[in-house]
């Protein structure tokens, strides 16, 4: 077996704030971010949201608070249908991906 070494919990992306999971839920985005992050500071959030079939799109500002679970509401003309979703904390692409709606009886459980 090799040998083993324990490292400091803080390093490499352990404290930065980062999104750990995304779902999408009755309209509305579920976000897991980094519960250990070391700056759990308001951030200026910038979302482009865009329709996975026409090809819509849309972008939103607000501020966040990115610390553990955070839900986002989706933009009406967005909704039940799959997204495309592109997250910028302070100008850094926090995340991006396509995000189809859980059915109704899927139990979403925080950390």
């Amino acid at each position: 077996m090799p040998p083993c070494r324990v490292v400091a919990p803080g390093l490499f992306h352990g404290r930065w704030t980062y999104v750990e999971q995304a779902s999408l839920s009755r309209n509305v985005v579920h976000f897991l971010f980094n519960p250990d992050a070391q700056n759990p500071v308001v951030f200026h959030a910038r979302s482009t949201w865009a329709d996975s079939v026409s090809g819509a799109s849309l972008q939103t500002n607000e501020r966040l608070r990115a610390l553990g679970n955070v839900d986002v509401p989706v933009p009406g003309e967005f909704r039940d249908r799959p997204l495309r979703l592109t997250v910028r904390l302070d100008d850094a692409l926090a995340f991006a991906g396509v995000l189809e709606p859980l059915p109704a009886t899927m139990m979403i459980s925080s950390r």
